[in-house]
């Protein structure tokens, strides 16, 4: 039996990721990375979903000095927000290459032969380090560092759009019920911010109904 090491937040990708490894047949751990101000609930929903699929529990990684731009000190966030093109879409620098970094490491002490990532083909549109391209250039690293190919970082839902990742996960019974996609951290989802807001879109032109229950009126999201 292949044996998988899973980036996983509890979000709606990583979630159908999880199952479609499982249906495929590999045992799977699940690796939680920690950084600046990540949301708490995304948090529960991961251990969550964890307790649903697994025996192994989930590997929680503290990572506190990794920060978002908008967390930088003032002078250091208008320097980037100035340098780059789209600041929007790069909301830690380096990320992506930080964790699958530290996910090829764990990997190789649980003899995992690969690392996947939760990523849609709309994060190669939007994030220029996550892309087919980008994850090839960290596999030959990966291969350089150690000389062999011992572990290599594989994404299975870059070519699915979120749409489509979703009808996936709904026809292998993934509970996305229970995934988190609120960019606040009230008692529920809020309804209103870009994650909610993307997250109604996705289940309604996927064509299933959405059981998420949404807090607008308590107005917790302020843009």
């Amino acid at each position: 039996m292949s044996r998988t090491l899973l980036l996983f937040s509890g979000g709606l990708d990583s979630t159908v990721a999880l199952w479609k490894i499982l249906a495929e047949g590999s045992e799977v751990f699940l690796l939680n990375i920690q950084y600046y101000r990540r949301n708490p609930k995304e948090f529960e929903a991961a251990l969550r979903i964890a307790s649903m699929c697994s025996n192994k529990g989930m590997i929680t990684v503290e990572m506190p000095f990794l920060k978002e731009i908008y967390d930088y000190e003032h002078e250091v966030k208008q320097y980037w927000m100035k340098t780059l093109n789209n600041p929007l879409t790069v909301m830690a620098p380096f990320r992506n290459i930080i964790f699958y970094s530290v996910a090829a490491h764990i990997a190789s002490q649980i003899r995992a032969e690969r690392v996947v990532g939760g990523h849609v083909k709309e994060d190669t549109l939007n994030l220029p380090d996550a892309n087919p391209r980008y994850l090839e250039h960290l596999n030959n690293i990966l291969h350089e560092s150690l000389g062999v190919e011992a572990v290599k970082i594989e994404a299975p839902l870059i070519n699915l759009t979120k749409v489509e990742a979703v009808k996936l996960g709904m026809e292998l019974k993934a509970p996305l019920n229970h995934t988190w996609s609120c960019w606040a951290s009230g008692p529920g989802h809020c309804g209103k911010c870009p994650g909610c807001n993307a997250r109604k879109r996705v289940f309604k032109e996927a064509g299933y109904i959405d059981t998420t229950t949404y807090y607008e009126h308590l107005q917790i999201w302020r843009p």
